[in-house]
């Protein structure tokens, strides 16, 4: 993976470590920025750059910080994560490929407690065999899941934004079709790792792109889909027919069941679906964060689910899935979101500024770079 360099910025022309102002270096040449790591034992430190953002789509959040010996092996790395808001859960979905393209798009995003959201980051780790010509696709998210690539349908637009608007960019992703990725983040590569950060994506909330379907396209020919599946917990519940579904009302149900706020049920599309001959409905139901499978399984027969209450005369067909999240324990560089006021120029940091604060031990000469 390359060093992070969102604007391209030709390095042949790079001023010397810490001569320059921030923005002639690329995003994440800290130690051009900042000096090399040179002749210490130890460092401890806290630097100023305005050119290293931690939102939008060049933001550093998801990318890794690498140690590098000066003659360009690496040493180390340490991703770069996003702080958890007090309050807030993560939603994590993705899509798997098998066939002519294999692989996954793994996307996750933070929810809030008031049912606002945070930037959604997407990590692709695609590849394709031999009969593809081309090493890159575009790539859009449909308005339901399909099970037959070549009946992919039209691309998510929620908003009724217009179709390959000029003023549609990720500066002006508010311009975009919801589910146009490649007018706002570009083709992707079927050859190697990327990531992306996107600011119009919702994981959870009525407009989910979760169950929805990825599409990969070659000019006018589909050449893969896959459905964007729940990674966070989810279950369906099955029961005899409403007269009347209120989304609401069932989401309030079972976050009083699990004893969760309401703002992290998300009801996935496609319900209410008609089952048992058309005697039952049934709804799919994904929750942000943790949640045990024994405290999801007590949903179903719950007498706070009311009318929505699992019932012996709707026969499920196939068992009910859940999936509980894997949590891993990593070193990481961390971002923080406050809600102090923007400092003043006495606290030596205008607004817009990060701060960044390293401790290394390491006796040998160092270059520090944030890699894609």
């Amino acid at each position: 993976m390359g060093h992070f360099n969102p604007f391209s910025i030709n390095t042949s022309a790079d001023p010397l470590p810490t001569v320059g102002t921030t923005d002639e270096y690329e995003v994440g040449d800290m130690g051009g920025k900042f000096g090399l790591l040179r002749n210490l034992d130890q460092i401890q430190d806290i630097f100023m750059d305005s050119n290293m953002p931690l939102t939008g789509p060049n933001s550093v959040i998801g990318r890794s910080v690498v140690l590098h010996h000066l003659n360009g092996s690496r040493l180390q790395c340490s991703d770069v994560s996003a702080e958890t808001t007090p309050g807030a859960e993560w939603v994590t979905a993705s899509a798997t490929f098998r066939g002519t393209v294999s692989g996954a798009v793994t996307m996750s995003q933070q929810i809030f407690p008031d049912g606002s959201y945070s930037d959604t980051i997407l990590e692709v780790n695609l590849q394709t065999n031999s009969t593809l010509r081309n090493t890159e696709a575009s790539w859009f998210l449909t308005e339901t899941r399909v099970s037959n690539c070549s009946a992919a349908g039209g691309v998510y637009n929620p908003f009724s934004m217009t179709e390959e608007s000029s003023t549609c960019s990720a500066d002006s992703a508010l311009n975009c079709v919801v589910g146009d990725l490649t007018a706002r983040l570009g083709a992707v590569s079927l050859t190697k790792r990327q990531l992306f950060i996107d600011t119009t994506l919702q994981m959870a909330g009525d407009f989910t792109v979760i169950y929805r379907s990825l599409v990969l396209r070659q000019g006018s020919s589909v050449v893969a889909c896959a459905t964007v599946s729940p990674l966070s917990p989810f279950a369906q519940q099955l029961f005899p027919n409403v007269s009347s579904f209120s989304r609401h009302d069932f989401r309030n149900r079972v976050s009083n069941v699990l004893g969760v706020s309401i703002s992290r049920i998300t009801i996935l599309p496609g319900s209410l679906s008609a089952e048992s001959d058309g005697r039952c409905q049934q709804v799919t139901f994904v929750v942000s964060g943790n949640v045990s499978s024994s405290a999801l399984a007590t949903v179903k027969t719950s007498p706070l689910m009311g009318q929505f209450q699992e019932s012996p005369t709707c026969n499920r067909d196939t068992p009910t899935t859940t999936s509980t999240p894997t949590t891993t324990s990593t070193t990481t560089t961390t971002s923080t979101t406050t809600t102090t006021a923007p400092p003043s120029r006495a606290d030596g940091l205008w607004p817009g500024d990060t701060a960044l604060m390293f401790s290394v031990v390491a006796p040998m000469f160092l270059r520090l770079m944030i890699q894609h």
